[in-house]
């Protein structure tokens, strides 16, 4: 089993109206394994390992639905079952995400699984943990089948830990959040922008900026912009530049003291212009 294409959407999509993960699932023989047939053992360690699967309610539409999805019948596919971790494991980081949707593209064993996100990082590395936590508390029997190559020092707790603190870390500060809070109770689409506090709403010649409190509004530097600025300074003050008189010089030397800075200075269109190393590039 393994993910074969991942797209994001950050915006109204063909799935849903609002920010989802698209992951083009390939499930291989466990097409002919749905949950049931794993056995107990399966069904049992993943109860154990996320009791609050209790809450999904999956098609039923109630608590313990997704439950009965994965125990009664021959039950449910690794896709599906895989969906709903992905968001468990953001709703124990905070996300409170609740939409999936985990559909066959039409080909034996490959499905689209959708799900909603709230942090693209977060909800892409739930993704992966999802898939890593199934394949560890397959039997061992189809642990040695599948095209997928398991980890025997996984520990799915320290692994949760760990992500639990790296969502929290990219969550916004309260002030960013309430504005976030307030757009959305109002309808005003809203676009974050880096990894900090840099949030777009609204679209077109309407939209508005703000990085933590201050908007595109205020009258002072542009924070983002006033970062950059900083950086590029940093940059270019690590670097040592040979002049050369009439005559490009190509590559640029730079100080060996400063080399791990990456940047070099070559002639390009009749100025010089910085560019990244090539052996700090490909690194």
């Amino acid at each position: 089993m393994k993910i074969t294409a991942t797209n994001v959407y950050v915006g109204p999509n063909i799935y849903a109206n609002f920010p989802v993960i698209r992951m083009v699932l390939d499930i291989g023989l466990l097409v002919d394994w749905p949950s049931v047939k794993c056995g107990k053992e399966f069904t049992d360690g993943l109860q154990q390992t996320l009791p609050s699967l209790q809450e999904h309610g999956c098609s039923y539409r109630e608590a313990g639905g997704f439950i009965r999805r994965l125990t009664e019948d021959e039950g449910t596919w690794m896709g599906h079952i895989m969906e709903h971790v992905a968001l468990e494991i953001q709703n124990i980081a905070g996300s409170g995400v609740t939409f999936g949707r985990t559909r066959t593209t039409g080909e034996t064993g490959m499905y689209n699984m959708v799900y909603a996100y709230k942090q693209r990082d977060a909800g892409i590395e739930a993704g992966h943990l999802a898939l890593r936590l199934l394949m560890h508390l397959l039997p061992k029997h189809l642990q040695q089948q599948v095209d997928y190559a398991i980890d025997p020092e996984f520990d799915f707790e320290t692994e949760l830990e760990q992500f639990v603190h790296r969502a929290q870390r990219r969550e916004f500060g309260p002030s960013t959040q309430s504005l976030v809070d307030a757009a959305e109770a109002r309808d005003i689409p809203w676009l974050r922008l880096n990894d900090y506090s840099l949030v777009q709403f609204g679209h077109g010649k309407y939209q508005k900026r703000i990085q933590a409190t201050v908007t595109s509004d205020t009258s002072v530097p542009s924070p983002p912009r006033w970062q950059a600025i900083r950086r590029v300074r940093i940059a270019f003050s690590r670097i040592w530049v040979y002049r050369c008189r009439n005559r490009p010089c190509s590559p640029m030397k730079t100080k060996p003291s400063t080399r791990s800075s990456g940047w070099v200075f070559r002639w390009s269109s009749n100025r010089w212009m910085p560019t990244m190393d090539a052996a700090s590039a490909s690194t």
